[in-house]
């Protein structure tokens, strides 16, 4: 599921952001029927519900009702991750791992910086119950060389995930370069591990557009509300991909 949609496109996570049960719900009703979303992420740390395990487990099996065959990726992206909102290590194990066990989802999210216990914990819940991982990180302050970069994917592949995901904020044109020089070197690393990367805001929203070539098999777009500085909205997203697929003799 998560990976190319033709050669090197990658395929586009449509995030939904609504505060609202019944709003996340019509929005992802929405997304079912446009054919420019690939993958769904639903936003659990958005929802208004006093982080109740029960609930956000049931939003996530009514959306992937809804969504049918189109992949939904669960995900409750903590405060510190540049989330809405805070959460405990006891929580955040409980409700991953609650969705996991229903298997409302087709990913869920695993935050590698949450520390090994609380990810073990997880992954092994996810893997008895044949739940597909992504384990991630985001640096909103800086981007560290290639190397560091290399490094702690590498790192985060040894967990054990399905797909590994990192998000990194450039200070500078050259730390654009730095995420995806370290892309490359990962994908030669390990061929088979499923790499999503980017660099966010603005200076580096290039990365989101050509990702592929370097090697991650995913990028994100946003139909309003976005999850994280420097998406583009999906409309524009697709053209330019498309663009990108026409000039590159793979459409």
């Amino acid at each position: 599921m998560l990976t190319y949609v033709q050669g090197g496109i990658p395929v586009v996570i449509c995030p939904v952001t609504c505060g609202i049960f019944e709003d996340a719900i019509h929005f992802v009703h929405r997304l079912s029927k446009d054919h420019r979303a690939d993958i769904i992420e639903l936003r659990l740390d958005y929802i208004e519900a006093d982080l109740d395990v029960n609930e956000l487990v049931r939003l996530c099996s009514t959306a992937k009702e809804i969504l049918g065959e189109k992949p939904l990726i669960a995900t409750f992206r903590t405060y510190a991750e540049g989330g809405e909102t805070p959460i405990g290590d006891d929580r955040y194990i409980a409700l991953k791992c609650a969705i996991a066990k229903a298997g409302c989802a087709s990913y869920i999210d695993v935050e590698y910086n949450r520390g090994k216990n609380v990810v073990n914990a997880i992954l092994e819940t996810a893997r008895v119950s044949k739940m597909k991982t992504i384990i991630s990180t985001h640096d909103f302050d800086k981007t560290d060389s290639a190397e560091v970069l290399l490094e702690k994917l590498i790192a985060m592949k040894h967990m054990g995930a399905d797909v590994v995901k990192m998000a990194v904020m450039p200070l500078k044109p050259n730390d654009v370069l730095q995420l995806l020089s370290a892309t490359v070197a990962m994908k030669e690393f390990s061929p088979n591990t499923p790499l999503i990367t980017m660099s966010m805001g603005s200076l580096g929203s290039v990365s989101r557009l050509v990702s592929g070539v370097f090697g991650s098999v995913a990028t994100f777009a946003a139909a309003g509300h976005g999850s994280a500085p420097g998406q583009m909205q999906l409309g524009p997203m697709r053209d330019v991909l498309t663009i990108i697929s026409e000039a590159s003799g793979v459409a």
